[in-house]
């Protein structure tokens, strides 16, 4: 249910972006070339893969064999997504105030596939989807880049008495 009102709100602020009138004013502060953001449409429609992200978290997490822990923290990326604090508000940039939620989502994808050591999360692995996170890393400020790298580790930890369980999860 809550993914779906996501995907609806995704969909309606897709809906009302101004593609033709695209500015990357609204969020140079984000930009590492303030002068040149070249992204391509997918990069650019990337937030759009933001449910299907969360229907494979939601499955992970669902599942009794996968630990406690990396369920726990499956369940600390989940929650970023319907967080209202972002480091890229939505209420400010529009649409693409969600790629904040989608990368953050995509590393805490990738650090559960590390700690358990195996692939669990079909979507990580599809081309498009890893070209659009580059693309989006190479714009975006090497500070904001390493917060949202950041993030899931931090979750990890926070589930974690110590950096060495951290790493057990």
């Amino acid at each position: 249910m809550m993914i779906d009102l996501l995907d609806k709100h995704i969909a309606n602020l897709f809906e009302s972006f101004e593609w033709s009138a695209y500015d990357t004013s609204c969020i140079k502060p984000y930009l590492r070339d303030q002068t040149n953001c070249n992204l391509s449409k997918k990069s650019l429609e990337l937030p759009l893969l933001i449910p299907k992200m969360l229907i494979e978290l939601t499955q992970l997490i669902r599942d009794d064999s996968v630990s406690p822990a990396l369920r726990a923290l499956a369940g600390g990326i989940y929650s970023y997504v319907f967080n209202p604090f972002d480091y890229i508000n939505e209420e400010s940039v529009g649409f693409l105030g969600l790629i904040d939620d989608v990368l953050i989502v995509f590393y805490g994808m990738q650090l559960i596939e590390a700690l358990g050591k195996h692939e669990c999360f079909p979507i990580v692995h599809e081309q498009d989807l890893q070209e659009a996170v580059k693309q989006w890393e190479n714009v975006l400020s090497k500070e904001i880049v390493l917060a949202f790298k950041a993030y899931p580790r931090q979750v990890g930890g926070i589930l974690a008495t110590d950096l060495s369980k951290a790493e057990c999860l």
